[in-house]
């Protein structure tokens, strides 16, 4: 049989009565963040002790409501200047997407990267989990796994740029349908 060596504390001297707190020991308040679940997939990250169904639905809307609030605020901090300074507009007139424009592209860039942040904050602040687990398991940003998904992004850019070139200059095709879509 298996000895049971009991609770351990911190000075030996037993349990203490209710609400009291063992003498030279500081009270430690509870850490925000909540632990991640050891050995999970990554798709299971936010069940952690705090998961309920209220803190998905409010974080759902408030991203939802933060990413079209900071989608009017970039698209009129673009468009008024661009009216005043006789500028072309960033936003297409009838159908309100973004021009195919360095000013357009600008625009949609300065929309995700604030919505990104806002992401990291609800995750933070609703699911009470440390926004480095949107990433990754390893709860930060794995920069040897990045650098090899650009490198690999990087070399299937360059083969289709390639294949693209070969191809217009096999057939004959004029050569200014070469380059980015939407770039003139």
């Amino acid at each position: 049989m298996q000895e049971n060596p009991g609770p351990h504390y911190p000075d030996n001297r037993g349990p203490l009565p209710y609400g009291a707190a063992p003498s030279g020991i500081p009270y430690q308040p509870q850490p925000w963040f909540l632990p991640s679940p050891a050995g999970v997939r990554f798709d299971h990250l936010a069940r952690n002790p705090a998961a309920q169904l209220w803190r998905s639905i409010v974080g759902t809307l408030l991203v939802a409501v933060g990413f079209l609030a900071i989608g009017v605020v970039v698209v009129v901090a673009f468009t008024v200047p661009a009216f005043l300074f006789g500028l072309p507009s960033p936003v297409d007139p009838e159908t309100g997407a973004p021009e195919p424009t360095p000013l357009g592209l600008a625009m949609t860039l300065l929309s995700i990267a604030p919505a990104l942040v806002l992401v990291f904050g609800v995750a933070a602040l609703i699911q009470r989990r440390r926004p480095g687990t949107l990433s990754s398991v390893a709860g930060r940003l794995r920069w040897s796994w990045l650098m090899s998904c650009v490198g690999l992004a990087l070399a299937a850019m360059v083969l289709g740029q390639a294949a693209q070139w070969l191809v217009l200059a096999n057939s004959g095709q004029d050569a200014a349908m070469f380059g980015w879509a939407g770039w003139e």
